[in-house]
């Protein structure tokens, strides 16, 4: 677990430099949401970082359910004003995911035994992977279009997102890490191919930025889960 903690945090701290590209590609509309995942990513990664000594799980129950009831707000998985889906659904995805992912690295920490910390473990699990296995199969149309000259990078995206997720389908401990390790080096080079934080083209940067970075974010959470799963 203390691998799965460490990758947290150097995923959490690798996204900080590109978030203004991401907010920036919200719709007025939708600042308030976007302002409150906002605080609740902030005082998550407080707490991941050493905020707090030893957290314990009533230092994360308020944030948890000021989550939650943002997350149930979705509607067909997107977050929508008057029944119209405004631009920015890719950040707030991203937004909720990360701060499901810091809050599930830090249930697991603060449990004091194995046996209760695998009982937590499991459950937030289930609620992770419901949540992102409902948003896989949801309509990306609510994320934004890509341009065609990431097309390539979003379908090795989307294939190794369909991977994971078929991990997650499978019995916990049926497969083992070692097997994740070429989808892991995968993820790893598409993220490295990134400038300033975005998927340039010959110097220029397409539109679907949002869309792409929500995809691999997503694909990062997904990878935490399935470590967890293999370890079960």
């Amino acid at each position: 677990m203390a691998e799965s903690v460490t990758m947290g945090k150097a995923h959490a701290e690798s996204h900080t430099s590109g978030k203004q590209i991401l907010h920036a590609q919200v719709a007025p509309e939708l600042d308030e949401i976007k302002s409150r995942l906002q605080d609740l990513e902030r005082a998550l990664t407080a707490i991941q970082m050493g905020a707090c000594e030893r957290p314990t799980l009533e230092d994360v129950e308020p944030l948890e359910t000021m989550l939650n009831r943002i997350a149930v707000t979705q509607e067909d998985n997107a977050f929508k004003v008057n029944g119209q889906i405004p631009a920015g659904q890719a950040v707030l995805s991203g937004l909720l995911s990360r701060c499901y992912l810091l809050l599930h690295l830090i249930k697991t920490a603060s449990i004091a035994t194995e046996q209760d910390r695998a009982r937590e473990r499991r459950a937030t699990h289930n609620h992770l992977q419901q949540i992102l296995l409902r948003s896989q199969h949801g309509s990306t149309g609510a994320f934004g279009t890509v341009d065609s000259q990431l097309s390539d990078v979003k379908g090795r995206l989307e294939r190794i997102q369909q991977r994971f997720a078929h991990y997650l389908s499978q019995t916990p401990g049926s497969y083992k890490l070692e097997d994740l390790a070429a989808l892991q080096e995968e993820l790893a080079a598409i993220d490295a191919t990134r400038e300033d934080n975005a998927f340039k083209v010959n110097g220029q940067i397409p539109p679907g930025q949002a869309v792409l970075s929500a995809l691999l974010n997503r694909c990062y959470v997904m990878l935490s889960l399935v470590r967890d799963h293999a370890e079960f």
